[in-house]
């Protein structure tokens, strides 16, 4: 969920190459809330982009097009449909940053809703406290910027709203119940502190005992492992001898605890609520990392006796063709990633540039980036925002909530505490 970072996973002796890939573990790591969001990567020069060009040209899977791992041939839409249409769980696979993954993910919701009588969504970026939020918004007794704050988005998933705005108004539209897949935050730090085995079993939210992950799995946490600080020579990847290191680790067997932790949450909510609605189709939206190889969710809910399940997953162009194997997925889409339609998505709204946490007295600025609206408006690391637009504010959630509902160029006038004095300052957002 969560940090924005380059990552090599390794599948075996497979490896991806290292792009801009958001691990589904890295939202173990996240330390602060920030209203300035992760940075996109440049947009490639013309060279690159050649060389990006004919890579597709050359690959396994065709751009815009499906394709079998198993048989490694072309399928249509009607053929993938057909296929999956029937099941009882389709997963939908996802970088967390990647707009164009977001579209493909609306389109095959609107496709098998087609097929189905009813379905049903399951998200994996909101724990299941956030439930009550999910259905209001669904029912349309709420706005979105009342969404944001009832179902506190950015506590529990950093990336922009915006990515995944398409589905959430495509759920509400045609009232398609949206189920809330994750554990609260706070089992998951717990269980990375103490291990599972050391939680007494009525504080672990109903969570049963995960199924045993295949080596192969582990030699793919390990490789993300060694790039959360603990490889110890600073490489990008782990070797053979490091890899068994890392499995022998205290700690990272904590950290494949709670990874394990996050699959089996999701799939237990999705078994519950197929078992609550036996004919509606539930499809699961979620982090690629859970679904590659068939690893992650849907291990877990084979365990659970769920095992009708279909995975799809958008093939980035820097995945090797080593990497689709018969297990990857059930089919993969080719994607090519637009760098210019990342960044208008991770920048359509208008943004502070602060890091905020919560309080007693308001919303503490923990720091102010550089060059931001923030500076430009006086705002200063400590000071405490008990006003913003008008309105009182004790929460993070308030704040960004208040600032995406601004329209651009606006001015916005902030009251801050600072020691013992209050300032009025107006915060003016670009055009």
């Amino acid at each position: 969920m969560d940090l924005c970072n380059d990552l090599t996973v390794g599948s075996g002796n497979k490896t991806l190459p290292r792009r801009r890939f958001v691990s589904p573990f890295a939202g173990l790591f996240t330390a602060f809330l920030m209203i300035a969001g992760c940075a996109s990567d440049p947009a490639p020069s013309s060279v690159t982009q050649a060389v990006a060009d004919s890579a597709i040209a050359q690959t396994c899977v065709v751009e815009s097009a499906w394709t079998s791992p198993v048989t490694g041939k072309s399928l249509s839409r009607r053929e993938l449909l057909t296929q999956v249409a029937s099941k009882s769980v389709v997963l939908l696979g996802e970088f967390h940053d990647n707009v164009m993954h977001h579209a493909w993910q609306v389109d095959m919701l609107s496709a098998l809703a087609a097929q189905r009588d009813r379905i049903m969504i399951g998200m994996e970026m909101l724990p299941r406290s956030s439930q009550p939020a999910l259905d209001a918004w669904v029912k349309g007794t709420i706005d979105e910027a009342e969404f944001l704050i009832q179902s506190r988005w950015q506590e529990y998933w950093k990336f922009d709203p915006a990515l995944y705005w398409p589905i959430l108004r495509f759920a509400r539209l045609n009232k398609i119940p949206v189920v809330a897949l994750n554990v609260d935050r706070a089992l998951l730090e717990l269980v990375k502190k103490q291990g599972w085995e050391n939680i007494p079993v009525d504080q672990r939210s109903g969570v049963t005992d995960p199924a045993q992950p295949p080596q192969d799995y582990l030699l793919m946490l390990a490789q993300s492992f060694s790039l959360h600080g603990s490889h110890p020579n600073g490489q990008e990847s782990a070797s053979a001898a490091d890899s068994e290191r890392i499995l022998q680790d205290p700690n990272f067997k904590r950290f494949v605890q709670s990874q394990q932790l996050w699959d089996r949450g999701m799939a237990q909510a999705m078994a519950a609520a197929l078992q609550a609605h036996p004919s509606t189709l539930m499809v699961g939206v979620m982090g690629s990392g859970h679904l590659m190889d068939r690893h992650g969710v849907p291990l877990q809910l084979a365990d659970l006796g769920v095992k009708d399940v279909a995975v799809l997953l958008p093939w980035d162009e820097s995945f090797d063709c080593d990497m689709l194997t018969p297990q990857f997925a059930d089919a993969v889409f080719g994607i090519k990633t637009l760098a210019e339609t990342e960044a208008v998505a991770a920048n359509q709204h208008p943004r502070l540039g602060i890091q905020i946490a919560g309080n007693e007295q308001g919303v503490l600025i923990m720091d102010v980036g550089a060059a931001s609206v923030a500076a430009a408006a006086g705002l200063k690391k400590d000071d405490v925002i008990v006003l913003l637009a008008g309105k009182s504010v004790r929460q993070p959630d308030e704040v960004v909530a208040l600032v995406q509902k601004a329209l651009p160029g606006s001015w916005l006038p902030v009251v801050v505490r600072r020691g013992s004095e209050e300032h009025e300052l107006i915060a003016k957002l670009p055009p």
